[in-house]
């Protein structure tokens, strides 16, 4: 049982905690809903003829 406790402290002595990296689980998510409106409003500028056409070559 003793290797199992020291692969453990190995482990724990490896880990490398970034501060700051937990925010990213809460602030992600909440800019999901101002990412969505600000494409959409973008995507309700582009006139319609613009969105349809293909580029010329």
């Amino acid at each position: 049982m003793s290797g199992c406790s020291n692969t453990v402290r190995a482990l724990d002595e490896q880990t490398v905690v970034v501060p700051g990296t937990g925010t990213l689980d809460i602030v992600i998510p909440s800019l999901a809903p101002s990412l969505a409106a600000s494409l959409a409003a973008s995507l309700a500028a582009v006139p319609a003829a613009e969105m349809t056409s293909s580029p010329s070559s």
